[in-house]
């Protein structure tokens, strides 16, 4: 049955593909109270001779911060960022998907509508303090969208037809 009313914040789920053979994907999330994915348009205003005034947004520079994120031995996604800190990883080395999973609309044959869109990774930083081992870093999506559905049991996302 589909979520109704005020929408609670674990209904909207994101995953990050972690790259490899085969690709792993991976819930963020645990131990993170807050998670934003920041837009920040780039919001164009312009005023002709006439005085009349045009304001649009041309682009949008999407990022999102997975910040503590605590390193758990086994996990695939600590050991590809401890590889990046490792190996000062660059260019195509950082680059993914993330899936976000609007658990809150009814799913179809048990996949959910969900966006997997192309993202590069930078860790931030590491270490961290008497809490643990922390790599914390950013996601920065590069507007490279897919529509479709993911299935929360396989971790799998399929596209649209046509999308």
């Amino acid at each position: 049955m589909a979520e109704t009313g005020k929408i609670k914040r674990r209904f909207m789920a994101h995953f990050l593909e972690v790259p490899g053979s085969p690709v792993e994907i991976v819930k963020l999330g645990s131990g993170i109270e807050e998670m934003n994915i920041e837009l920040a348009p780039n919001v164009v205003k312009k005023q002709d001779i006439t005085g009349i005034n045009d304001t649009y947004v041309d682009t949008y520079d999407v990022t999102q911060a997975v910040e503590p994120y605590f390193a758990v031995v086994g996990d695939p996604l600590f050991d590809w960022l401890q590889s990046i800190v490792d190996e000062r990883s660059t260019l195509d080395e950082l680059n993914t998907h993330a899936i976000d999973v609007k658990l809150w609309e009814e799913p179809s044959s048990g996949k959910y509508p969900a966006v997997r869109e192309k993202c590069v990774v930078a860790v931030k930083s590491f270490g961290g303090n008497t809490e643990g081992y922390q790599i914390p870093f950013d996601i920065n999506r590069t507007g490279e969208i897919e529509k479709g559905s993911f299935n929360i049991n396989t971790k799998t996302f399929t596209p649209e037809i046509g999308g």
